[in-house]
């Protein structure tokens, strides 16, 4: 998984394609490992496809580097989480992709 970067308070948007049309929904959690996460937004997916949408108002997570977890959910109820974790895993900190929030100048 890429990492995301984005502008403090800039709405993210984020395309999500399962690849199973039995899929019904996505959400992204945002936060530090080992932490309560900060921010988490699920969309509706239609044949396993949609679109997670953060709005402006969502994105005033302070400045900072984050990771980020997708978890997909099918129509039977069962959720498959990304990146998937690896056995034996003692400290995952490393292993979730970034999700940054840069500073932006017009934003007072």
């Amino acid at each position: 998984m890429d990492s995301i970067t984005t502008r403090y308070k800039e709405p993210v948007s984020l395309q999500i394609d399962s690849g199973d049309v039995t899929s019904v929904t996505a959400s992204i959690y945002i936060g530090v490992p080992g932490q309560p996460y900060i921010l988490t937004k699920s969309c509706s997916l239609s044949d396993g496809v949609g679109v997670i949408y953060i709005s402006e108002d969502e994105m005033l997570i302070p400045v900072g580097n984050y990771s980020y977890q997708i978890n997909i959910e099918d129509s039977m109820g069962r959720v498959e989480k990304y990146p998937s974790p690896e056995d034996g895993c003692q400290d995952c900190s490393d292993k979730f992709p970034d999700f940054i929030v840069c500073e932006a100048l017009d934003i007072s």
